[in-house]
């Protein structure tokens, strides 16, 4: 089966139960549910199989959804009579994939949809003599943002080996797989002053670095990170 292609799974296989009991588990909004409840855990399959077939579903949005029905312990509830005992037979029987099958199936979707977006801009506009000098992304500078798929697409475009790990799971988030493959870099907030500057520096700075800073600052007739040392 191509990556990309989501199962077809049989209408009514594995449905947990009797018909009925889950169909009308599916009316309501979730939120009215009362969490630890049965119908309560089938609306919550249901929402990850809408999740999963969606194309519009983010990476990012896909983990947050896993991570709900686990914190719900969805697994442990349904079918009433022999429940799954474990997120990943719980995809398994409903999916027919794993969790990191999932997530591979979402990181490649994501990707694959960037890109289709991305080809005519490519195609529409070619970078300017000073552009290619300076090694500029037109495609970025048109689509740039740190929301979770461009950050995809990013990643499965330069760091194909951190794109791996994402389909393992390895990652929380994709802002920390981003940060890890040097698209985003990190940032530090701190007080307005001269000891919060400096807690923060001892804190996140190597002591190459804050000698390095001492003497940029030193050199602005600034003098008062001396405590930093």
């Amino acid at each position: 089966m191509d990556d990309t292609q989501l199962p077809v799974i049989p209408d009514g296989v594995r449905q947990g139960g009797p018909r009925g009991e889950r169909e009308r588990a599916g009316i309501g909004p979730l939120a009215l549910k009362q969490t630890g409840t049965v119908e309560h855990a089938y609306q919550m399959l249901d929402l990850l199989r809408m999740m999963f077939q969606s194309s519009e579903t983010s990476f990012a949005r896909w983990q947050e959804t896993l991570e709900l029905a686990k914190k719900h312990r969805v697994f442990e509830l349904v079918p009433p009579e022999k429940p799954y005992g474990s997120l990943q037979a719980m995809l398994k029987a409903e999916l027919g994939v794993t969790i990191a099958k999932s997530k591979q199936i979402v990181v490649l979707r994501t990707a694959q949809e960037r890109s289709a977006v991305a080809q005519p801009l490519r195609e529409a506009r070619r970078p300017t003599n000073d552009e290619r000098a300076n090694k500029v992304d037109v495609v970025n500078l048109m689509q740039g943002g740190n929301d979770a798929d461009y950050l995809t697409a990013r990643i499965a475009r330069d760091r194909p080996d951190i794109l791996e790990r994402m389909k393992a799971g390895e990652y929380p988030s994709v802002r920390r797989a981003a940060m890890d493959a040097g698209i985003v870099k990190p940032t530090v907030t701190h007080g307005v002053s001269a000891d919060a500057f400096a807690r923060a520096a001892r804190k996140h700075l190597t002591a190459d670095q804050i000698e390095e800073l001492v003497e940029m600052l030193e050199a602005a007739g600034l003098g008062f990170l001396e405590r930093i040392t």
